[in-house]
C-alpha cells in the first residue's frame, strides 16, 4: 500500500497532530510496537519511504532489520 501512496507524491515530512511523527517515524515505531509488528512489512515500508526521499531520522531505532535498512541508507546514530 505504501508504494501505491508514494506514486502520488505525498508530503513525507508532514507530522501528525498528536505525536508529531512523520510517516517514516511511525514505520520505525510500528516495527517494534505496532499491533501486528511481527507480520507487517516495516522493512519494506522504511525502505520505500527512504527511497522516496524521506529524511533520515536523527537516531537509529526500530527492529534490527529496520536498523539495518537505516544504516544502509546512511542514517547515523547519535
Amino acid at each position: 500500500m505504501v508504494r501505491t501512496v508514494l506514486r502520488h507524491d505525498p508530503p513525507l515530512e508532514l507530522t501528525d497532530a498528536d505525536f508529531q511523527s512523520t510517516p517514516l517515524g511511525w514505520a520505525i515505531y510500528g516495527s517494534e510496537h505496532g499491533w501486528d509488528c511481527r507480520a507487517g512489512d516495516y522493512v519494506g515500508t522504511v525502505e520505500a519511504l527512504l527511497k522516496a526521499g524521506a529524511k533520515h531520522p536523527g537516531e537509529i531505532r526500530g527492529t534490527e532489520a529496520v536498523k539495518a535498512v537505516l544504516r544502509r541508507h546512511g542514517a547515523k546514530a547519535e
